[in-house]
């Protein structure tokens, strides 16, 4: 059950923009943060703490 919990929290933290929400599937390879809908850019580990 704990497993579960772990991947859907990782899951949405890096592929939600951390200012506006919008939702993006990422691989795991991609280390840049950039949202297609207000044009955020951030290093993926740098968004995930906002």
């Amino acid at each position: 059950m704990n497993e579960g919990r772990r991947q859907k929290a990782g899951g949405s933290i890096s592929q939600t923009c951390p200012q506006c929400g919008y939702k993006k599937k990422k691989e795991l390879s991609q280390r840049v943060h950039s949202c297609d809908n207000c044009d955020f850019v951030a290093d993926r580990d740098v968004a995930q703490l906002w």
